[in-house]
């Protein structure tokens, strides 16, 4: 499960950081919202994706934990 949360998180950050790219060099407005619109849910899946991966966590240790 870790290492599958790895990957995940590897492929977003390849995803954001090639959008934050292209981002820079569009000048049409709407594409720019639409853009920001998926770099938005990219930093959201990247949020569930830590809250996953704490609740993975606390689960083998054998603890409850809310986060």
């Amino acid at each position: 499960m870790e290492y599958v949360l790895l990957n995940v998180s590897n492929y977003l950050t390849f995803a954001y950081s090639d959008s934050r790219r292209a981002l820079e060099r569009v000048e049409d407005e709407e594409t720019r919202q639409l853009l920001l619109h998926g770099l938005r849910a990219i930093q959201i899946a990247w949020g569930r994706r830590m809250r996953l991966l704490r609740r993975w966590s606390a689960r083998e240790d054998g603890g409850l934990h809310k986060g």
